[in-house]
Order: C-alpha cells, then sequence, then structure tokens
C-alpha cells in the first residue's frame, strides 16, 4: 500500500504496484512469414545469428573495428571511396530526413518528383526545413517523364532532385529500386543514395544504408554538416 514503505524519506511519496495493470504473461510468440511484400524482407540466416552474439559498449575498441569493417563492405557495394559512407541506425524514413537536413539550407530550391507516399513524405520534410520545394506531381504508381524532370530541373535550377526509383546533386531513393550491387556512386553519376539495409541486402530491420559521393562537395564543406560533420570528424 502507498505510504508502507518504511525505507522512503519522509518527503518521498510510495505508490503501490497495482495489480489491476497487467503485465506481459508469457515470452513474445512470433509466426513465421515468407515476406513478399517492398519492404520488410525475410532476414539473411546469418544476419539473424550475429544478433545472438555479446553486446558491446559503442566506445569499446572491437565495437568500432566492426564499424570500420561495415564501412568498408558499403564502400564496395555501393563501389565509392567516399568517407561519408555510413551506417545509420533509424527507419527508412530517418534515413530520408538525414539527407534532407543536411544538404539543404533553408530556402534552397529542391524539386521532388511526388508519385506516391514517398514523393508526399519527403515534400512534408522538406517543407519542415524551410526549402523552397518544387512538386512534379502524378498519380500513385506513375513515372514522371524525362521531358517534365529535364523542364523543372532546367526552369528552377534546384540544389537537390528528389526522384523515387530512378552543379545539383541527384538523391535517388534506392529503397524498393535495384539491388545495391547495381548502384555504383561514381559509376553511374549518383551523387546521393540512401537505401534501407533489409530490403536492400536483408540485414536486420533498423538500419539504413547512406551513400555520399565526396567528388561533388562544394570546397566550403558539406552545405548542412549537423551530423555528417561529427562522422567525419570521428573517422
Amino acid at each position: 500500500m502507498a505510504g508502507s514503505d518504511t525505507h522512503a524519506r519522509p518527503e518521498e511519496k510510495v505508490v503501490a504496484v497495482s495489480d489491476k495493470i497487467k503485465g506481459p504473461q508469457g515470452v513474445i510468440k512470433v509466426p513465421y512469414r515468407i515476406l513478399m511484400g517492398p519492404g520488410p524482407s525475410n532476414a539473411n540466416p546469418r544476419i539473424l545469428s550475429a544478433q545472438t552474439l555479446p553486446l558491446l559498449g559503442h566506445l569499446h575498441p572491437p565495437f568500432l573495428a566492426i564499424m570500420d569493417e561495415i564501412k568498408a563492405g558499403l564502400q564496395y557495394a555501393f563501389q565509392t571511396e567516399s568517407k561519408y559512407t555510413l551506417l545509420i541506425s533509424g527507419t527508412g524514413h530517418a534515413g530520408m530526413e538525414l539527407c534532407l537536413a543536411n544538404m539543404l539550407e533553408p530556402g534552397q530550391k529542391v524539386v521532388i518528383g511526388n508519385n506516391g507516399i514517398w514523393g508526399e513524405r519527403c515534400a512534408d520534410m522538406a517543407k519542415r526545413y524551410d526549402a523552397d520545394v518544387v512538386e512534379l506531381k502524378c498519380a500513385p504508381g506513375k513515372s514522371l517523364s524525362f521531358e517534365e524532370v529535364k523542364q523543372a530541373v532546367e526552369e528552377h535550377k534546384p540544389a537537390l532532385l528528389f526522384l523515387c526509383q530512378v552543379g545539383l546533386l541527384l538523391w535517388v531513393d534506392g529503397t524498393w529500386g535495384p539491388t545495391v550491387s547495381t548502384l555504383g556512386l561514381v559509376a553511374d553519376d549518383i551523387q546521393l543514395c540512401p537505401q534501407h539495409a533489409n530490403e536492400r541486402i536483408r540485414a536486420a530491420v533498423g538500419f539504413y544504408l547512406y551513400g555520399f559521393h565526396h567528388s561533388q562537395c562544394p570546397a566550403q564543406g558539406l552545405p548542412r554538416d549537423l551530423l555528417l560533420k561529427i562522422c567525419a570528424e570521428m573517422m
């Protein structure tokens, strides 16, 4: 009962645990499913096995060595030597916001192909970062023509172009597009390419692959280096 704990200090109010609020009555049961949608997908058994390994502190030397190994693997997958090749712990939505937060200054113009939920979300987030957003809209699931994109870029001269699937940065959201092995940042002239780790390489859910081709970086540094500057200093 409340106030019955003799170890409480006089000024403390002790509240008893109520039996009316029930906690979990057993272990979580997860049924097996073959996941055939755009994501998530079934994780590779090696990934699931790795998740049973002991935990490490984020400043332990072995942890940092693992991060270096992951970075090297991502540089191979993206076929780039850019130091801005990162693994982000976050959802696909978080990965999109990371790109906007670090690549746009308030008032800069961005052209966004809005042909579905991700175009809508990208436009909404860009507006929240005070960007000057130009939306190219078409029916959900349809594609914008090359002429439409070319005209918008020539007319508005944006700092960033966002297209979901396919002097400015080309941001390709590859989450549901081609596999990682086909997205060489240098070979395909793509400067900014985020991808969801689970949906592209069957890794664990909750991680995002981020590739930035550093040869396109202006001399004064990244436009918005809130996160990337910190990461670069750690590298």
